[in-house]
């Protein structure tokens, strides 16, 4: 009981988070962001922001789809996860040739490449140091 009630958190955190980030970048296609405008007197804080939330938002799939699945393909799910992650992170990117209030950047999009690839590999160091009880895969 105690496992189900743990995937069911962590899935709730992926949700939520993924909700925040598709509110953040719906928020700024329409303009109406005022951090975003602030945002671009800080050197490389836009590159951090992308960074980080489509970094976490991947560890945060990868840990949910592991604590749910009791027959888990660890490196197989990661990847898909991660693969599907940075798909959605250039469509999102590319969909910014096509909105005025938006500036499109290989840059922006390198930098959330690199974090959901970093944070997955965040990921996949909990799947195998740990089983899905959360017991030591060495000790267990």
């Amino acid at each position: 009981m105690h496992r189900r009630s743990t995937s069911g958190c962590v899935r709730l955190w992926a949700i939520g988070f993924g909700l925040l980030l598709a509110g953040i970048i719906l928020t700024a296609d329409l303009g109406l962001l005022p951090a975003a405008r602030q945002l671009q007197h800080i050197p490389l804080a836009d590159k951090a922001g992308h960074f980080v939330l489509f970094g976490v938002m991947n560890l945060l799939v990868i840990l949910a789809v592991r604590q749910s699945h009791r027959n888990w393909r660890g490196s197989v799910v990661a990847a898909g996860c991660t693969l599907g992650l940075i798909g959605a992170a250039a469509a999102e990117e590319l969909s910014q040739l096509y909105i005025r209030s938006r500036t499109f950047s290989l840059l922006d999009l390198a930098a959330a490449a690199c974090g959901i690839v970093g944070f997955g590999l965040v990921g996949m160091h909990f799947r195998y140091n740990t089983r899905p009880g959360g017991e030591s895969r060495d000790h267990g």
